[in-house]
C-alpha cells in the first residue's frame, strides 16, 4: 500500500533540491512530515484513524503509539536496506520496494512490525482483510508474476509546508527515471508498480496507468464516509537515454 499526499498535483514551479539518501538522523522530521501529511489521506482515515476515533472497540492513545512506533520501525528499516529517499532530511520522502531481493530487512524491523501494526482491534483486523480481500487479487490479475520483477511505491509524502514545490515529482523521477546515481528502474530496464486512494492524478502526470480500481467503505456499517478507491497503477520502463556513442555498448548502471 503506498500512501501519498494531497495536493501532488498543485505545484508552483520546481525548486531545484538535492535528492539524497534518507539517514536515521532524518526519522524524527520524516514521522512529523507523515502524521501531518497523512493526516486527511482517505485510505489512512478508512483503515486507522477512523478506527481510532469512531470505533468503539478502539483506545485512540493506543492506536496512535501503535501507528508512530510502526512507522518509526518501518521507516527504520528502510533506511537500513537503503530503499528510502528524501529531499530537505525528511521534509519529503519517498520509500520504494526493490525486485528480486531476498528479505534484507534487519531482525527488529520483522519482530517489531507485525506488533505494531496498527490498532489490531477486531475493527481494524475486519479492515485490512477487506483492503487484502479487494486488492490481491487485482493485483495478481494485473501484474501476475512480473509483480516480483517491478519496483514499488510504497510511500510518498511532503510535509504540507513544503509542497507544490515539485518535491514528490522529483523522487518518483528519481525511482523511476535517473540510472546514473542509483539502480533503479529504467536504468534496469523494469516497470514500476503503486496503489493510491489519493494521488492518481498526480501518478497519471509521472508516466502510470490505472489498471484497476477498488472500493473499500461501502459494506461497512461502522463507516459512515464517502466510499474509499483505490487505484493499482503501473509505469512501464523506458530505454534510459545515452549520452554518447561510447555508452551505446555497456550500461554501468545494470553491469
Amino acid at each position: 500500500m503506498a500512501l501519498e499526499t494531497e495536493p501532488l498535483l498543485k505545484h508552483r514551479k520546481a525548486e531545484p533540491a538535492d535528492v539524497k539518501p534518507m539517514r536515521y538522523l532524518h526519522l524524527w522530521r520524516a514521522l512529523d512530515t507523515t502524521a501531518k501529511a497523512f493526516a486527511t489521506g482517505s485510505l489512512v482515515t478508512y483503515l486507522d484513524l477512523n478506527i481510532a476515533l469512531q470505533a468503539p472497540d478502539a483506545i485512540p492513545v493506543v492506536s496512535s503509539i501503535r501507528r508512530w512506533l510502526f512507522r518509526l520501525t518501518v521507516f527504520a528499516s528502510g533506511i537500513y536496506q537503503g530503499h528510502m529517499l528524501t529531499i530537505g532530511g525528511g521534509t519529503a520522502f519517498v520509500l520504494y520496494g526493490t525486485p528480486n531481493q531476498p528479505n534484507k530487512s534487519p531482525w527488529w524491523a520483522r519482530f517489531f512490525i507485525p506488533l505494531f501494526q496498527g490498532s489490531k482491534t477486531p475493527e481494524y483486523i475486519k479492515r485490512k482483510e477487506e483492503y487484502h480481500g479487494a486488492l490481491d487479487p487485482q493485483v495478481k490479475e494485473a501484474l501476475g508474476a512480473s509483480v516480483d520483477e517491478m519496483y514499488e511505491i510504497q510511500a510518498l509524502a511532503t510535509a504540507p509546508k513544503a509542497q507544490r514545490r515539485g518535491y514528490a515529482r522529483q523522487l518518483i523521477k528519481t525511482v523511476t527515471d535517473i540510472a546514473r546515481n542509483y539502480r533503479l528502474a529504467d536504468a534496469e530496464g523494469r516497470d514500476t508498480w503503486v496503489t493510491t486512494s489519493d494521488g492518481s492524478a498526480f501518478y497519471e502526470a509521472q508516466g502510470f496507468e490505472v489498471l484497476r480500481v477498488v472500493t473499500l467503505g461501502t459494506d461497512n456499517p461502522t463507516y459512515h464516509g464517502e466510499p474509499v478507491k483505490v487505484h493499482l497503477m503501473r509505469r512501464p520502463a523506458k530505454a534510459p537515454v545515452l549520452e554518447d556513442a561510447h555508452s551505446a555498448g555497456t550500461n554501468d548502471a545494470v553491469a
